[in-house]
């Protein structure tokens, strides 16, 4: 009996817990009477190896997986064999396979404990490293199987024992809640996907597959082979790069935990087929990459992002592309040829076509297919074609035609390889884009790409451009060239005292358009993945200066010595090499003896990209898709450019807003303080702006032991019950407890009897009773919030997730105190970049925490602080993040700063403004960047976002930009 398919087992790490390697499972079942032979095994590379099944009788005891699996070393027999794996697999994980079916009953806890413990001492017994247990069955829908996975891991063990709880998905997708449950006490997660469909084998064929079965169609979707006989079919997963390969890839590109084949023994072990033996374990040996996952959530709302496949890409895979990645994928070279006609080269056809397929059988793919027309043509060439009027409309309508035959959706228009050389060359093309444009169906869109030389000497006529154009590329990544004879970056983000030409950085770019009345939203910027490596006619000492050093222009030499982001990636490993970041410009440099790199990392892609998102621009550009890295050979994240990007990005997004029973769809909460009665600016309850708000949250209440709800003072008493004469005004009014109540207090409130039988959670029921008319005015509709600190990432560490789930929302407040106790710091950063090799904590990385424990999205809500923490620098020359501070530390609001600072935060400049939403400063106030928080909310889908709070929001209009800026910047509906 020959297998001619198994069918795919895929691992998944649901814990969220990041992990460098991912497991291949292999299965080791031989037949009842069978002794296998473990030297067949020695060449493949499983991480784990399971022996079984095995089945539990009613007295506990396990029923043997095969009639020969004595232990004897004299006459060993299949398990003692299994145990050579010890020698062969030195690192490799030996399981025992057990099955519990819909039939096996498991009566009580106790019942479960000694079970549980039973066959932990049989694992131990026998030398195994764990258990590999198999339920099917009404059983996972119930709670035995969580107290029966948790007595497993609570059974005395060995530190290392491990637990692999494997589920069907026909049952996946009922307990589907439950998983965050079981989790946290098995290793490994593991869908066995045999019953999609019923896997089969054929028998007796394998000789005659030729003569008796021909291909009927190939399934790409499902990585599929269909083999047509006379009277039956079979669905197939061969060992190819078409079938189980692309499964294979699919896997590595989600990073899920890892995968495993259902049997070793009907995987062609005799080498029947002619593909060596076991031809599917060692195919997924070769091709299996192991990585490490970010958590990554797909955008509710596709930004633009341009994915350039131009010279060099003819051989790209597309496949290993997301659909939401790239809005448009600007594919080329296309070139103009002097006959007006358009050439489209056989590679670049084949790229096209393959992008065309990847679009049509990828689920949700909105991408577009732009061509990008003369990007390698001559000044010579543009102009012969386009000063005759009869050949520029030859070439427009070739153009159209061209169009039409690729079925693209768009064109840019690419005057780039050199600059434009006189205002002639500006006539030429503004009449070519009108003519273009009046030509090409309104559905064609139209970009243009800005060469910066050309830019800088005022080449372009912004007003045709603006009205000709959808989009305008402005090539910031070509700002400075290998071909100059000294050091430079060609993509600094800002200027500095470095820079030899101030004009050449990404901010002074696009200014230069803004500033001249074309609409932001036209405008993109360019971000490269290639590097720019030249030689240094003398290695330097020091890195005290790294631009503007005399080098040997890459004419004179062998061209770039690193060409994409995995040579970086390994170049950085080496410690004959100097990685150093320029502050003032927002790029990193390389020195590797007399080698000198520029080039754009993480860390700078992501200034880029939330730049770009805080001045309303159209887009990014990513240009150099080939060289960013795209197997996850180095980094183990592919695309660590372009997800950067993908990451940071916001774009403009619309509230939904439809009022439920307890909120609107998306929430702008605001928070008043009860203000106190000698407290300097106090702000009125009058004064509050209820029309911006869908709720109003009133701090503080405390509740006592005696589950009594007070307020700190008499004062506050009375403006609380002041605001029930503002109910008209407002959506909901939300009263915020606290705890009044010592650890101990708390502990016999929550245990004694008298909560038990009041608690409604919380004791809210009894709360209502016992404060009389005090929270009348507050509790209408019963809604429940629960609110956390950012540092709070680990909420299954103390939480049930599924309760959390049941709340209205679960608040996440920002970070109380500094980030860094005695080094400058952001308050509360969206975005977290690492610090002196320390990557620290943010908003961002928190949801995703919560995220991955199993918590929706759509209960999270963003408070946004309206103050600032001021720390004192020890040395004020030596400005940066993680620069030696005090550990004091201040509190202060908008009109403070203004008195102390004489600026607000709107005056702060843009290098500030993005250091502090990317890796942070010491202050935090600009209203933009509150903005970009509220577009973050929704690009997310979280509850909303909450102001913390409306006291210290400049009520009081000092800093010159009205009452309560932040909150109306964040109330705008769309963003």
């Amino acid at each position: 009996m020959f297998l001619i398919v198994v069918f795919l087992l895929s691992l998944t790490l649901i814990n969220g817990v990041q992990t460098a390697s991912c497991a291949f499972y292999c299965f080791v079942s031989p037949a009842l009477k069978e002794t296998f032979d473990i030297r067949s095994y020695r060449n493949l590379s499983c991480t784990h190896f399971v022996y079984g099944f095995s089945r539990i009788r009613p007295d506990m005891t396990l029923h043997g997986v095969t009639a020969r699996d004595n232990m004897d070393v004299m006459k060993p027999g299949n398990l003692r064999k299994f145990l050579g794996f010890r020698s062969t697999h030195v690192n490799s994980t030996l399981l025992l396979g057990v099955y519990f079916s819909e039939r096996d009953v498991i009566r009580d806890i106790r019942h479960i404990r000694r079970t549980a413990k039973h066959l932990v001492d049989v694992v131990e017994q026998k030398h195994l490293d764990g258990l590999f247990i198999r339920i099917d069955g009404p059983i996972l829908e119930s709670t035995i199987s969580q107290h029966f996975l948790s007595a497993v891991s609570m059974a005395p063990s060995k530190p290392s024992f491990k637990t692999t709880l494997a589920i069907s998905p026909r049952w996946m997708w009922r307990i589907g809640d439950r998983l965050n449950d079981l989790v946290d006490y098995v290793d490994h997660i593991y869908i066995a996907m045999e019953e999609l469909p019923v896997w089969t084998f054929l028998s007796n064929y394998t000789q005659k597959l030729n003569n008796f079965y021909k291909v009927s169609f190939n399934s790409f979707a499902a990585s599929a082979v269909v083999l047509q006989g006379k009277n039956n079919w079979t669905s197939a997963n061969f060992p190819k790069e078409q079938s189980l390969g692309k499964k294979i890839h699919w896997i590595n590109q989600q990073g899920l935990g890892g995968v495993g084949l259902s049997s070793l023994q009907l995987d062609d072990p005799s080498d029947s087929c002619g593909l060596g033996q076991y031809p599917s374990h060692m195919m997924i040996g070769k091709v299996l990459k192991c990585r490490t996952r970010d958590h990554h959530r797909q955008s509710l709302a596709q930004c633009t992002r341009l994915c350039y496949l131009d010279k060099g890409a003819e051989k790209f895979d597309p496949w290993s592309l997301q659909p939401f990645w790239c809005s448009h994928l600007v594919i080329g070279p296309v070139d103009i040829q002097l006959t007006d006609a358009i050439e489209v080269s056989v590679p670049v056809r084949n790229l096209i076509s393959r992008v065309n397929d990847w679009m049509q059988k990828s689920d949700n793919n909105k991408a577009k297919i732009v061509l990008s027309i003369g990007a390698q043509q001559t000044n010579d060439i543009w102009r012969m074609e386009l000063s005759i009027p009869i050949k520029r409309m030859n070439l427009i309508n070739n153009i159209k035609n061209t169009v039409r035959s690729m079925n693209a959706s768009g064109v840019e228009i690419s005057w780039t390889f050199e600059p434009l050389g006189s205002v002639m060359d500006t006539s030429l093309l503004s009449q070519f884009l009108v003519d273009l444009r009046a030509v090409l169906p309104q559905a064609i869109q139209v970009f243009l790409s800005i060469d910066p030389n050309s830019n800088n000497n005022e080449l372009y006529d912004r007003s045709v451009i603006s009205s000709t154009t959808d989009l305008i590329i402005l090539q910031t990544h070509r700002l400075h060239s290998s071909r100059e004879a000294f050091s430079g970056h060609h993509s600094p983000m800002f200027a500095g005292p470095a820079i030899q030409d101030s004009r050449m950085t990404v901010e002074s770019f696009v200014r230069s358009w803004i500033y001249r009345g074309v609409p932001r939203e036209k405008l993109v910027v360019s971000v490269t993945s290639v590097p720019t490596s030249v030689t240094l006619k003398q290695e330097l000492s020091s890195t005290d200066k790294v631009f503007g050093i005399p080098v040997i222009p890459n004419p004179l030499t062998l061209g770039n010595h690193i060409l994409s982001q995995t040579e970086i990636c390994e170049e950085v490993k080496n410690n004959n090499s100097r990685v150093h970041w320029i502050e003032e410009s927002g790029v990193p440099v390389l020195f590797h003896g007399s080698v000198f790199v520029a080039f754009d990392n993480e860390k700078s892609a992501k200034i880029k990209a939330t730049w770009t998102s805080l001045n309303n621009l159209a887009g990014v550009a990513i240009h150099g898709l080939p060289q960013d890295n795209p197997n996850a050979d180095c980094p183990d994240r592919p695309f660590p450019i372009l997800q950067s990007i993908v990451d940071t990005q916001v774009c403009t997004l619309c509230a939904v807003m439809s009022q439920s029973k307890c909120s609107s769809s998306f929430q702008i909460v605001c928070n008043y303080r009860l203000p106190a009665f000698d407290e300097a600016q106090r702000l009125d309850a009058s004064k509050i702006p209820f029309e911006l708000c869908t709720e109003v949250v009133v701090e503080h209440g405390v509740i006592d032991a005696n589950a009594t709800v007070r307020f700190p003072s008499e004062e506050q008493r009375y403006v609380a019950k002041q605001l029930s004469g503002f109910r008209s005004n407002m959506k909901n009014m939300v009263i915020s407890l606290r705890c009044g109540m010592e650890k101990g207090e708390f502990v016999e409130f929550m245990l004694s009897r008298e909560s038990k039988n009041d608690r409604k959670p919380f004791a809210l029921t009894n709360v209502k009773r016992r404060s009389g008319k005090d929270l009348d005015h507050f509790i209408k509709i019963f809604c429940l919030y629960f609110s956390f600190s950012a540092w709070h990432s680990n909420l299954r560490a103390n939480y049930d997730i599924t309760l959390l789930n049941s709340l209205h929302h679960v608040v996440l407040e920002p970070f109380s105190v500094p980030l860094l106790s005695d080094g400058a710091a952001v308050h509360s950063p969206l975005f977290s970049v690492g610090i002196t090799n320390k990557s620290t904590t943010s908003i961002d990385s928190t949801i995703r925490d919560w995220e991955r424990s199993g918590l929706m999205p759509s209960k999270i809500l963003l408070q946004v602080p309206s103050y600032g923490m001021e720390q004192s620098l020890l040395n004020w020359t030596d400005i940066g993040i993680g620069r030696p501070t005090e550990k004091e530390y201040a509190v202060i609001g908008q009109a403070e700063k203004k008195v102390e600072k004489n600026a607000c935060g709107e005056k702060e400049d843009w290098k500030r403004t993005i250091r502090l939403l990317i890796n942070g400063f010491v202050l935090d106030f600009a209203y933009k960047r509150r903005s970009f928080h509220m577009r973050y909310a929704l690009r997310e889908g979280l509850a909303g976002v909450g102001l913390m709070s409306l006291n210290e929001d400049d009520h009081m209009g000092v800093c010159g930009s009205g009452v309560f800026p932040i909150l109306r910047s964040i109330s705008v509906r769309c963003h």
